[in-house]
């Protein structure tokens, strides 16, 4: 009987803890599509992940884009292509998410270096967005790379 009991204590707890887990790391799962949407190449894609992000979880007040945002620019840093990366600077603009106090100086570069390859309209919004850097973000070793230019 002292069996049993044990048994039954050891499946108790191993569920439980399987639970917790699982809880604990469903959010993370939940999201990856998104993060790898936003950086596709396809439009359809990342209006979708967009659109994930931009919407508050279940029962929630904030959109997910408040808590994910560290590792969203990580991974435009990391993965993003130029349209990808104009999709992003209107989303992260909308909500208040993209700047030069906000933002890490490589996404920043980033945002420039698409604007300007997209030419058009975007040359004066990437002039703009230079002209609003403080001296201390815009390096000349990275304007004399191409990084971005002034």
């Amino acid at each position: 009987m002292s069996m049993r009991r044990w048994a039954w204590w050891t499946t108790g707890s191993a569920v439980l803890i399987g639970v917790i887990i699982a809880a604990l790391m469903f959010p993370g799962y939940e999201a990856r599509p998104h993060l790898r949407g936003i950086v596709s190449p396809s439009p359809a894609e990342r209006s979708t992940a967009w659109r994930w992000f931009t919407t508050p979880s279940p029962g929630a007040r904030t959109p997910r884009l408040d808590r994910w945002y560290p590792i969203i620019e990580r991974h435009l840093i990391d993965s993003a292509g130029n349209d990808a990366m104009l999709d992003a600077i209107v989303v992260l603009e909308t909500h208040n998410l993209l700047g030069w106090h906000r933002s890490r100086l490589a996404l920043m570069a980033k945002c420039v270096a698409a604007l300007q390859a997209a030419g058009g309209d975007h040359l004066g919004a990437a002039r703009d967005l230079l002209a609003s850097a403080p001296e201390e973000f815009v390096l000349p070793k990275q304007i004399e790379q191409g990084t971005i230019r002034k």
